[in-house]
């Protein structure tokens, strides 16, 4: 099916509460952008972000408890 379509990668099934879902759905009303392509910028974004950090701060770990 990819190939019909063009597009590369996996499907996830992704579960996320409903106020974001909402959130999501006035969003996609309001601009005309599909859900699925907000959600997959949003990711993307936020990949991103937490890269920047993760390079900014080398060699930190987590509490060991």
């Amino acid at each position: 099916m990819s190939e019909q379509s063009g597009r590369t990668g996996r499907q996830l099934g992704l579960y996320v509460p409903v106020e974001t879902a909402e959130k999501l759905k006035a969003l996609s009303a309001q601009t005309d952008i599909p859900q699925s392509r907000l959600l997959r910028q949003a990711l993307q974004l936020l990949f991103e972000k937490y890269a920047d950090a993760f390079r900014q701060k080398p060699g930190r770990s987590r509490k060991q408890y």
